[in-house]
């Protein structure tokens, strides 16, 4: 097993493409064992949408995520949602054990109607609940803007990539813990 000073460790459970409940176990145990590890910082319920959250419900997926937390098997979990802030709302009220939040947020996003990031990010700061951001930079479509927009961001700050103003938009707000690079 590895040292655990060096670094931070996350995975995630994909119940939205399991069968039966009883992968949940096996998946678990899985990826411990190719991370050589005993305990995971972060642990995410992947792809939160009413689906999954019907199968985590059946399956009592919250309560095997409690159980592994207690054994020491992770730290924090989280689910990354995929779906409207009324339904993060719901889950959230009936599971205050869930750690974080991931959520996509941008600024193209921000008032999205159809994504709605401010609204999931209000849910998630009257939670109280930290959240990690995926999409700041929409797939890195915010890297490469129309001239217009990049003309504008370069007459205000010339030495700033066109990226960093979608990075620094999500790391302002109050409640981020974490941003991911979202760009392949």
């Amino acid at each position: 097993r590895y040292p655990r000073d060096t670094y931070l460790m996350s995975t995630k459970m994909p119940i939205k493409w399991m069968t039966k409940p009883e992968q949940m176990e096996l998946q678990f145990q899985e990826q411990l064992d190719r991370l050589h590890l005993d305990c995971i910082d972060f642990y995410l319920i992947h792809m939160m949408e009413r689906e999954t959250y019907s199968r985590c419900e059946k399956w009592c997926a919250f309560e095997f995520l409690m159980r592994k937390r207690a054994e020491g098997k992770f730290k924090e979990f989280g689910i990354s949602v995929h779906d409207t802030p009324e339904f993060l709302e719901e889950v959230l009220k009936k599971h205050p054990e869930i750690d974080f939040v991931m959520l996509q947020i941008n600024y193209v996003d921000w008032e999205n109607k159809a994504i709605r990031a401010r609204e999931s990010y209000e849910i998630a700061m009257k939670h109280n609940k930290p959240v990690v951001v995926m999409e700041p930079c929409k797939a890195g479509t915010l890297a490469v803007l129309p001239d217009k927009a990049a003309a504008l961001m370069k007459a205000y700050n010339p030495e700033a990539s066109l990226a960093s103003w979608a990075y620094r938009f999500v790391g302002s707000l109050p409640g981020v813990r974490m941003v991911l690079a979202g760009m392949p």
